[in-house]
């Protein structure tokens, strides 16, 4: 009980200062990109462009209620709550399952505070962190299936996924790490299918708010969707031609080597500018404290990194020459996973080195605490 009260007071003071730093740093206006578009068919109940975004839309349609500011304001307080949320629960991941310190978890929010792509995106009107969120909760309950099968986790996972189809369509990369899971219980998982699969379908039922705002005229239509037709084409994104989320698919069955060598390099650019070099010893420091740890921790963790790193890049990324566009639209926008996925193994790292290092310089924690901060004022700089 006196552990539980001493985290709510933690959290109480820690969850605000967090949120502080992404309301201070928003836009209070339009910004870039598909801003204007999310927020008019937020606030007037429309539709974005393919795949829609529906779960994105409606909570943003809640937001607007809110009685103070304007309406583009309200729509990025999504993204600032929801990467706030992702701090403190990554943080309670690393306190309760792990039973890490809090300089460890300190080490985690700091890291992803000093990557430009994780800031920006929760000071934007943009669906990102929120489809991140929900990659971490259905990651957080694949790990707690990794030694306990528990039918309630299949059930729960199986919703998640369905209810994904009105969000960000790389949910579906975690199918990779939690085949894992599946293998390891593979008759329970057998024996629960049927049912998982009638709550897969219905959790994507969210859906068919495409097809009823389809119906009437809205403040804005993206993507109309008036029949099962159209839904299909807007759900798989065949407006963007080879870009589809079906061709993409295709893709993967054609082994392209040179694709797959840039993917492993622009993603090594990319988390270079992301985090620093420095990053790069307690990311591999982290991989082999899971391993050390546990062999499934080690296989579920970089599993899922991969999914959302180098297999990501090889569909989205793997130019031979990086563009500014491709350097935007992807490299600062699909990879938030990853940064999340990358900040976690590293706080392992971290983990392992003060649990190693000599009680007489444990001062040399706090040193290397604070390394990551070193890169965040330019965040002051590049938002205003």
């Amino acid at each position: 009980m006196i552990i539980k009260y001493n985290s709510k007071i933690k959290w109480g003071i820690l969850y605000p200062l967090f949120f502080f730093v992404f309301f201070y740093l928003q836009s209070k206006t339009i910004n870039t990109g598909d801003a204007g578009e999310l927020v008019a068919a937020s606030y007037g109940l429309g539709i974005a462009h393919p795949s829609g975004y529906p779960v994105y839309l409606l909570i943003s349609k809640f937001f607007t209620f809110l009685p103070f500011g304007n309406i583009p304001l309200k729509v990025v307080l999504v993204s600032s709550f929801i990467a706030t949320s992702l701090l403190i629960l990554g943080c309670e991941f690393l306190e309760i399952k792990e039973r890490f310190n809090l300089s460890t978890q300190l080490f985690y929010v700091f890291l992803l505070l000093s990557s430009y792509s994780f800031v920006s995106q929760a000071c934007v009107a943009k669906f990102y962190p929120l489809n991140t969120f929900l990659i971490f909760i259905i990651f957080f309950i694949g790990y707690k299936s990794l030694y306990e099968y528990n039918v309630k986790y299949q059930f729960i996972i199986s919703f998640l996924l369905g209810l994904s189809l009105g969000l960000h369509q790389t949910t579906f990369f975690l199918i990779i790490p939690l085949l894992l899971v599946i293998i390891l219980h593979f008759r329970n998982f057998i024996r629960n299918f049927l049912f998982s699969l009638f709550l897969f379908f219905l959790g994507s039922l969210n859906v068919v708010y495409l097809m009823i705002r389809s119906c009437k005229d809205t403040l804005l239509n993206m993507s109309p969707s008036p029949n099962l037709s159209l839904l299909f084409h807007t759900i798989l994104r065949k407006a963007y031609g080879k870009s589809s989320s079906v061709d993409v698919a295709k893709s993967l069955f054609s082994v392209d080597l040179e694709k797959w060598y840039y993917a492993i390099k622009n993603i090594f650019i990319l988390l270079s500018r992301q985090f620093q070099y420095f990053s790069f010893f307690f990311f591999f420091l982290g991989c082999f404290f899971l391993w050390k740890k546990s062999k499934r921790l080690f296989w579920y963790f970089l599993l899922a990194f991969f999914s959302y790193s180098v297999l990501l890049a090889y569909f989205t990324f793997s130019e031979k020459k990086l563009s500014i566009d491709s350097l935007y639209i992807s490299g600062n926008q699909y990879f938030i996973p990853m940064l999340v996925f990358y900040a976690f193994i590293s706080a392992y790292g971290f983990q392992f080195i003060i649990k190693n290092l000599p009680a007489k310089i444990n001062i040399i924690k706090y040193l290397i605490l604070v390394l990551p901060l070193i890169y965040f004022p330019q965040h002051f700089f590049l938002h205003f």
